[in-house]
């Protein structure tokens, strides 16, 4: 915890606020009470908000997630820590019910562009305006300039995309 709030300060001396990415891969035999711990200490340390990521466990049952999220959702709200959720599917009305989750990814992103073979087509983002991005905010990096990573798009397509996606909190 010590080392975190040094980190939150750090930026907070930049006029910056913090957000803490958490691997599931560390907190996969969390139960509420590992979660409440990790988010109370998230709270303490002056972040603002956690981007939990369950990337790790795919093989997860999605009604026990479901409920992990609902879970994860209200304890962060009770700490006033904004949520984002990485590696889920896509998860209706979980912010209406809970204002502090900012958005979800339920989406393939730009990090597939690293994969040979699994790189997403410039079709792929058109068609997620009208599919994903209506159904709700979502976590999606809109904007890549690395070469590595804008796959089969260009410069102008990557620029498109950041008025194209729709999120309160966008990761550029």
């Amino acid at each position: 915890l010590d080392r975190l709030v040094e980190l939150v300060d750090y930026g907070r001396s930049d006029g910056r606020d913090v957000g803490v990415w958490v691997s599931q891969k560390y907190t996969s035999d969390f139960n509420i009470e590992g979660w409440k711990n990790l988010l109370f200490g998230a709270s303490l340390s002056g972040a603002v908000g956690v981007k939990v990521d369950f990337e790790e466990l795919p093989d997860r049952d999605t009604s026990v997630r479901n409920l992990e999220l609902e879970e994860i959702a209200e304890v962060a709200g009770v700490f006033e820590l904004m949520v984002t959720f990485h590696g889920v599917p896509n998860f209706h009305g979980l912010s209406r019910t809970h204002p502090n989750v900012m958005n979800w990814e339920g989406v393939r992103g730009l990090e597939y562009n690293r994969f040979p073979g699994a790189e997403l087509s410039p079709e792929h983002n058109a068609v997620l305006a009208f599919t994903r991005f209506v159904s709700g905010p979502v976590d999606y990096t809109p904007l890549t300039l690395t070469a590595s990573k804008m796959g089969s798009t260009t410069v102008a397509h990557q620029l498109a995309m950041t008025g194209i996606v729709t999120s309160p909190l966008l990761t550029i």
